[in-house]
This record gives C-alpha cells, structure tokens and sequence, in this order.
C-alpha cells in the first residue's frame, strides 16, 4: 500500500472531525472522497499531506512515495512568479510552457501569482503535478473556477496518471469519468462505496430507503409493545378495582386472587417495559430540506426579459461583441466560455443595464444575482437580519428558511463574516427566493456546495419558471436545472452551441 492511515482522530476544540478513521490507499487507487461541507474532508488530505497534527492514529506513507497536494484555495506569495514556482519541479522552462500552453495560459509565465484570477492560479498548481510527477495526488476541489479547457485538460491527465488519485470535486460527472471508488467522509467515520459517483449515489439512495424501512418498522413494533405494556398495566388495575365489588365475607378471597391477577399483569407489563428498554433504537432518518416552496417568481411575466443589441463587451480592450442576444422568460440558459473570456463582465452589463442603450431590460422584470464572491452580502449583519430586510418576511418565515438550507438558531445570529463559501451561496438564493426575483443570474453557484446542498439548490430550481442565466461548467448540475440553451464565448463572439 502506499499509504495507510489508522485510527486517526482529530477534533478542534470540542468540535470532533474525525474519529477512528482507518483506510488504505493502493498504488493505482482512483478514490472520490465527498461529504457534506465541514465534514473534515480537507482536514483529512491536509493531516495526510502532512500539513495538520492530528490528536491520535498513525499515517503511513511507503517509502520512496512521493505526494503531490492541490489545495481548494492556493496559498502562494502575490509576487512570487509563475516562472519561479514551477522551476522547483523542472530544470527545463520549455516543459513548463508546454504544460501551461495545453491548459490554455501560456501567457501567464512571466507573470506574478498576485496579477492570476482564481482560476488562472489552479491551473498552475495543476501544472506543477504534471511535472512533479508525484505517485500519489490529493486534489482539494480542483476543478472549481477551471473553465472547459482546464477540465478537458484535468480530466484527460488524470484518467493517464498511472499513480494513486484522492480528489475532492462538486462536478459529479468529473468524478465518473476519474474514479473508481467513493469514500464517504460522515459523522467522523469513512465508508467505502466500489464504483464511481454514479454508483454511490445508487448505493446510498438504496441504503437509505432500508434504512428509512427498518425504522418504521421498529417504530411501530415499539408502539405495538407500548400498547400491550398498557393493556396489561390497566387489566391489573382493574383487578384491584374488583375488590371492592363483591360481599364483606367473600372481600379476603376476591382480595387474594386480585392481588395475584395483578402481580401477573403488571409483571408482565414489566417484562414489555424491559424489552422496550433493550431494543436499540434507531436514530430518527434527516428529513431532506427542500427550499421550491419559496420559490415563486413576482412580477410581469413579460416573454422578452434582457435584449441586447451590437454591443461591445470588455474595457480597456474588447473581449468579445454581442450582435444579439435575447433571453425569454421561462428560459433557462448557460453561459461558458474560457477563463477571462468576459463570462462575468457580460453579467455585470446586465445588472448596470440602466448605464447602456444596447440593453433593454423588460418592464416588471426583477433580477436576482448571485456572485462567485459574495461581495452582496454585507459581513455586518447577520443571517437572520439579512431575511428579515426582505419586504413580507417575518420572523418565521426567516426562520423557517434559513433552517431548510441546514443554518442552525445559532449560527443565524452569527455575523455573516464568519460564515463559510459555501453556507453564503446557499444564503443568497435563499434571499433571491425570497425577493420573488423573476430572472435569474448565477455566477459558478456549485463552487465550494457539498453535494447535499447542491441537491437543494437543484431541486428549487427545477421548477423556476422564470428566467434563468448561469455561469457554471457543472454538466450535471446544468442538466438537472433543466437548462436548455447554451451561450459560448469563443473568438471573441457570443455563439449559440449545443451541450455535449
């Protein structure tokens, strides 16, 4: 094996992350590691990287087996160059412009990681691993911010690499084409599940439904055994009620009999009670939230929402031209196009629509937006305040919303700032559902989402039957929102394409 971890525990403070984790990783293991946000899945690659103490267990690593780390969030200094990063893994310039070129940046060789999108800065962790040729990778959500080119790139790479693979990933269908076998990071413990994502999510939804079958049917055997402890406890008491219904000479006899009639019964409802005690009872099955009750889109229901008309988009330079673009309500689209091609750019024209005459927005149209960073969102107030600022929600209903997308009484009170990527993202479409927008605009949604709520997000969108545009390489996500119509930024022209 190359790597064995044993009962490996960690907790920080009194929050346990992981607890008797034991697995082994083969030298050509292909593993998917997933769990709901916080579970400890990036504690995990970090503890085996080396990078975080852990409080008890051990971690192996064979000798001569090297490890190569991508984090979700590269950590590199700003002035540091491109150049000077990825000579520590290759004496040869040549090879490093070759790798940079196939992942669609040669451009960005010479310059500093500070002047790199988030995008452009995973790309070059991902071109150090194809130098570094290590034996085993940890990926941490590679595949966030990567556009087509990068994950055609990555997913090609990784389906060759010949050595060990862990990767973390939000993009279901990546995960089916690069692994092998799922381990699933919950309640502290792991479980492994042979096959791809596809076939874990078959496997779990199959253990569920038992699992949800099995407590029924407990539950109502312990009703049942409920029910005859107080039959019996009600037919000893009514034996001791018969004593006093009979003649003063016969009272002695009729007492003694009912004493032993209800010593029999209240024993045997004793019996029942300690069975009761003794059945190991199954924790209750989580109910799945589901966030499409809030979701009714106000307003107009006009058939034209945005039109745009010979417009250039970009500043200093053009980035690409739009001869004409018009999105119709009950439209779902995506828009895709390379990193820096001007995705995000076009968005913003949009929402300052107001600022250009080759925009025209339809009247009654109410634009909700939900950004990559979360800039909205004000780090000040809280959760529960955020919701509250909505016309027509009260304190239930802010309640009630903010429990179905999993944030607890606690951390509604929290400030905002202390709240991660992810339960942001869930935040604000729950504060677009809520604002009853009619159109729609989302910004690489699925970035930093465990799969549970990307689940909830999917399923409030479904049913969406206002407009829709959204920037995001998730294939599965896209088809399970029910988009449509594909947008492409490509030779600096917005083109119509049809998915793959």
């Amino acid at each position: 094996m190359f790597i064995e971890v044993t009962k490996l525990h960690k907790s920080f403070n009194e929050n346990i992350v992981l607890h008797d984790v034991s697995f082994s990783i083969a030298p050509k293991a292909r593993i998917g590691l997933v769990g709901n946000n916080g579970a400890g899945k990036s504690t995990l690659l970090k503890i085996i990287q080396g990078l975080l103490p852990h409080d008890e267990g051990m971690v192996h690593i064979a000798k001569s087996v090297s490890v190569a780390y991508v984090p979700q969030i590269p950590d590199i200094d700003d002035s540091l160059s491109v150049r000077d990063f990825l000579m520590n893994y290759t004496d040869r310039p040549y090879k490093a412009e070759d790798v940079l070129a196939s992942l669609g940046i040669p451009e960005v060789f010479e310059q500093t990681f500070g002047s790199l999108s988030g995008g452009q800065q995973t790309k070059i962790y991902l071109a150090r691993i194809a130098l570094f040729q290590a034996d085993v990778l940890l990926l941490d959500e590679p595949t966030n911010h990567l556009d087509i080119n990068g994950l055609t790139w990555l997913q090609s790479y990784l389906q060759e690499f010949k050595g060990a693979l862990v990767i973390i990933s939000h993009d279901r269908y990546f995960l089916d084409e690069v692994t092998a076998e799922i381990f699933e990071l919950e309640d502290g413990s792991v479980s492994v599940y042979g096959g791809n994502y596809s076939f874990y999510k078959e496997q779990k939804g199959l253990q569920q439904e038992a699992y949800m079958n099995q407590y029924s049917q407990q539950q109502k055997e312990i009703r049942r055994l409920k029910n005859a402890s107080l039959r019996k406890k009600d037919e000893g008491n009514m034996k001791n009620m018969d004593r006093t219904n009979h003649r003063d000479n016969d009272k002695m006899a009729v007492s003694l009999r009912a004493d032993r009639g209800s010593k029999k019964f209240h024993s045997i409802a004793k019996s029942i009670d300690s069975r009761i005690e003794h059945i190991e009872t199954m924790e209750k099955p989580k109910k799945e939230s589901v966030l499409d009750i809030y979701f009714k889109p106000s307003g107009a229901k006009n058939s034209s929402v945005v039109s745009i008309k010979d417009m250039s988009v970009g500043y200093d330079e053009e980035l690409f031209f739009i001869q004409g673009l018009d999105i119709l309500y009950g439209q779902h689209i995506a828009l895709q196009g390379e990193n820096g091609s001007g995705k995000t750019t076009l968005i913003k024209r949009i929402l300052a629509h107001a600022e250009y005459d080759q925009i025209t927005v339809g009247s009654g149209v109410t634009i909700g937006y939900l950004s990559q960073d979360h800039l909205e969102l004000s780090s000040e107030k809280t959760a529960l305040e955020l919701l509250l600022s909505i016309e027509g929600i009260d304190t239930t209903a802010a309640y009630k919303i903010l429990s179905q997308i999993t944030i607890s009484p606690d951390q509604m009170k929290q400030p905002l700032s202390e709240f991660s990527s992810g339960q942001k993202t869930k935040l604000l479409l729950a504060k677009i559902m809520a604002t009853g927008a009619n159109f729609i605009i989302l910004d690489e949604p699925t970035n930093h989402l465990d799969f549970q709520s990307i689940d909830i997000i999917e399923q409030a969108l479904q049913n969406f039957r206002g407009a829709l545009l959204c920037i995001s390489h998730d294939r599965y996500f896209l088809e399970q929102i029910g988009v449509t119509r594909y947008l492409h930024i490509q030779d600096k022209r917005l083109a119509h394409i049809k998915p793959e």
